[in-house]
């Protein structure tokens, strides 16, 4: 683990000495923007709605909040994969059920993001090119109905279609990127069955591909283009 994120430093402070360099985005605000809790609060100041969230390390309140949300969801405050003999694990959102039994007495050492859950229509993976947003539909069908994370589970149970979204929804996607003085982001929204869009987070350095492909956008040219300007 040391040695690893040594390695990382080191590539992080290189990146330092590249003052001149056109980046999409520049590491410094990538690292800025990948802020879970920052995220939640510019989401909120250009307009998002937000699903009631508590960060802590502290077990006490993490009861509190599970006692006054009802079903909730948990989230890692990181994304390194652990090593575990020869496999690899990543930590996805996870539901906690009212009826499951949860002990929250580690999270003095390993704080983690809780929020409400929202009974979503469909989820919505909104890549932001500067002033171009392309948005992707992503619905759970088959054994993933009314899962909490796409990215778990079978490629055969999620049905992709382009999304168009409110014009005032793209505008607090594009606002949000521009506060963080990124030239692209992808953004995770859901649509609630109340029909309101909900900010979920902010990926600076996001998986775009699968967006092009089932949307027929032309993403990777939008991007291309960021280096004619």
């Amino acid at each position: 683990m040391f040695n690893r994120l040594s390695r990382e430093e080191l590539v992080f402070q290189l990146y330092g000495l590249l003052r001149g360099a056109f980046w999409v985005s520049n590491p410094y605000d990538v690292k800025k923007a990948e802020n879970k809790s920052l995220q939640l609060e510019v989401a909120k100041s250009v307009g998002f709605d937000i699903p009631l969230t508590t960060t802590t390390s502290s077990p006490e309140k993490a009861i509190e909040f599970r006692k006054k949300s009802g079903r909730i969801v948990t989230k890692a405050l990181v994304k390194h994969l652990v090593r575990k003999g020869k496999k690899y694990h990543s930590f996805f959102t996870f539901r906690i059920p009212v009826e499951m039994g949860v002990d929250f007495s580690l999270l003095p050492i390993s704080p983690a993001i809780f929020q409400e859950e929202i009974d979503r229509q469909y989820d919505i993976r909104c890549v932001v090119v500067r002033d171009q947003v392309f948005s992707l539909a992503i619905h759970q069908v088959g054994t993933k109905t009314g899962d909490v994370d796409y990215r778990t589970g079978s490629s055969k149970d999620l049905i992709f279609e382009p999304c168009i979204l409110p014009k005032d929804v793209e505008r607090k996607c594009v606002n949000f990127v521009k506060f963080f003085d990124l030239h692209y982001s992808s953004i995770d929204l859901i649509l609630g069955k109340d029909s309101k869009y909900y900010f979920l987070e902010n990926n600076p350095c996001g998986a775009w591909v699968f967006v092009e492909i089932n949307g027929k956008y032309n993403i990777s040219q939008a991007i291309a283009s960021l280096f004619n300007n």
